[in-house]
């Protein structure tokens, strides 16, 4: 089984130069390609197709077309650039891939290319939207920064924040989620996984909107957040923070998050230095996105180093802006003076 973005898709139509689709006679090149996705261009669907979308339907025959050709004999001139477009891909989440035989599965959980949530003793934060990785990427930007205030052998205060800023400029009127139009309202469901023995977690209410299916069909109104802790059933190790967050045309919503991690979360490693880390995983289908780490250290704490190294501080504030290209393991290692 294999899931892959359009921009993956398209790197192999430009890879292999003679890719074609069932309803189109001539060699797509990928600019063409990119049209019939972004709907400039229409195409045919025919009752084979899953979606009436003429966007879906080209889709579908153009994922096709591509698989086909990787799984035939390729071309000696188009191996390596196959074979580029694709570990690049895996390394950033933009292919996954399933496979049954036992030991090639092991393969893929060792090199994280079966998009798995990574179960770490150490603190870990991953964002999941619905709809983001789809074609209201465009319109839609995400912004993430995490704040954690550190202490030795006590709790952690831990705040995320996490903003959508809509920058369609038609406005959409009904904002109906029945009824999405490209640049429309935005429509996510968004699940945050944090550690399952994270405490006193505390959001705002996340009401549903006006527009909803549930509300159109006459149920009460209700606050669609959830939080779902599982030590062991389910997403087994993980705390699972979810609710609806729609965006509409030219505005933005912001949605805070905060809790308290476990006082373990800080590890020591000798000679009075500690340690904090971060696993951050990357939502596969997203491009690069910039993400924001703010550790506070404790008072009169003497920053050691930080992983990956290029942070600023600020007294007693430690920042690292990273672009979130791939899984990210976030360390500032402290002295207690």
């Amino acid at each position: 089984m294999i899931a892959a973005t359009e921009e993956v898709v398209l790197d192999l139509v430009e890879v292999f130069g003679d890719v074609t689709v069932p309803e189109l006679p001539q060699v797509l090149d990928r600019r063409t390609a990119e049209q019939y996705i972004e709907g400039d261009l229409i195409y045919t669907c025919l009752p084979r197709h899953a979606s009436p979308r003429a966007q879906r339907c080209f889709d579908e025959d153009l994922f096709e077309a591509v698989i086909g050709r990787i799984l035939s004999p390729v071309a000696s001139g188009s191996r390596q650039g196959v074979v580029d477009v694709l570990l690049d891909g895996l390394g950033s989440k933009s292919v996954l891939m399933h496979v049954f035989d036992q030991k090639a599965a092991e393969l893929l959980w060792e090199r994280n290319w079966n998009g798995a949530l990574k179960q770490v003793g150490h603190d870990y934060l991953m964002i999941v939207d619905s709809s983001l990785p789809g074609h209201a990427r465009s319109v839609v930007e995400r912004r993430v920064q995490y704040q954690v205030r550190l202490a030795v052998g006590e709790p952690l205060d831990a705040e995320l924040l996490m903003e959508y800023q809509h920058k369609g400029e038609i406005p959409d009127p009904n904002c109906r989620q029945a009824r999405p139009q490209p640049t429309g309202c935005y429509w996510n469901y968004i699940r945050v996984y944090i550690p399952w023995d994270a405490q006193d977690i505390q959001a705002p209410p996340v009401p549903t909107h006006e527009g909803s299916e549930w509300l159109i069909w006459g149920y009460e109104p209700a606050d669609s957040l959830s939080v779902v802790s599982s030590p062991r059933g389910g997403l087994s190790g993980f705390t699972e923070i979810g609710g609806y967050l729609p965006v509409e045309p030219q505005t933005s919503v912001t949605l805070p998050l905060r809790y308290t991690l476990p006082a373990s979360k800080v590890r020591s490693l000798g000679a009075g230095v500690f340690q904090y880390r971060l696993l951050m995983q990357k939502q596969p289908g997203l491009p690069t996105e910039p993400v924001s780490l703010l550790v506070q250290l404790p008072p009169g704490a003497e920053l050691v180093r930080t992983t990956p190294p290029d942070s600023r501080q600020e007294g007693e504030w430690v920042r690292l802006d990273v672009d979130l290209s791939g899984d990210t393991t976030f360390a500032v290692d402290f002295r207690m003076r």
